[in-house]
């Protein structure tokens, strides 16, 4: 490591009025991007808001499924764009990777969700860049696209996970407003008025930063209330858009992107 600051100090200092390869992080003239032999690489935040005030997008977790069809049909009949973080182990069952083909083609994007849908935060390095690594090939294979966008499983990021994430070029995105779709699986889900509800909550829309939904495609169930929301969202005074609409960036272009953050939003 010596040697290699030795070789990097003459660019490095350049950049940084001749501090940086130290050891220490100046926090007046160094920052991650600048000096990361001093500060440390740069960790991607998540993205749980879009950058427009009264906006709404879609985004389904743990797909494919044998329901992922039917969750198409309904984006498609009402012409909505959303986003699917796929669990990439499902995609070894080659009808449900043409399920995925089928979103792509349609103008959905497609974001990684890991490969066994485990809590990352309790792997180790190497059981961490595995799953990554064996997602991130499996979706690219299946589409034809390489995943920008990443959403770890059950939300839980901690700065190792959150390094990788940046290490494969991910926007790490979570949610803001949760369908609780995933109680229809044991059936005791919210009734459909209660969930509308949280909805109408967010009173001044004009002032209220963008919302990143949160939805399943597991069960049948997820498919109806799918349709109702679809119907509902702009009833409550939304505007449905897409992923890249709600960044406020184009995805193919993660290393050009301002980093956005905020606190979730509570209902």
């Amino acid at each position: 490591m010596t040697n290699k600051i030795e070789q990097l100090r003459p660019a490095l200092s350049a950049a940084t009025g001749g501090q940086c390869g130290d050891g220490r992080c100046e926090q007046r003239s160094e920052t991650c991007h600048s000096c990361p032999l001093d500060c440390g690489g740069c960790v991607a935040i998540p993205t749980n808001e879009c950058v427009v005030n009264g906006t709404f997008t879609f985004t389904f977790d743990d797909g494919p499924t044998s329901i992922t069809p039917r969750v198409l049909d309904v984006l498609k009949a009402y012409n909505v764009t959303a986003t699917f973080f796929v669990t990439a182990q499902n995609l070894e069952d080659p009808t449900y990777a043409r399920y995925v083909r089928r979103a792509v083609q349609e103008g959905h994007v497609v974001g990684a969700h890991t490969y066994y849908h485990k809590d990352l935060t309790t792997l180790s390095d190497e059981q961490l860049f595995a799953d990554l690594t064996l997602a991130h090939v499996a979706i690219a294979s299946a589409t034809g696209v390489a995943p920008k966008l990443f959403r770890s499983p059950y939300g839980n990021y901690n700065k190792r996970t959150l390094a990788v994430a940046q290490a494969f070029g991910y926007i790490p995105v979570t949610w803001s407003f949760d369908s609780r779709d995933t109680m229809m699986v044991y059936k005791s889900a919210e009734d459909p008025g209660a969930l509308f509800s949280r909805l109408h909550l967010f009173d001044d829309k004009d002032n209220t930063p963008g919302i990143i939904s949160l939805h399943h495609d597991l069960v049948p169930a997820n498919a109806d209330i799918l349709e109702q929301m679809v119907q509902q969202v702009p009833l409550c005074e939304f505007t449905i858009i897409d992923m890249e609409t709600c960044l406020g960036t184009s995805i193919s272009r993660y290393n050009d992107r301002k980093q956005l953050f905020s606190d979730v939003v509570n209902c």
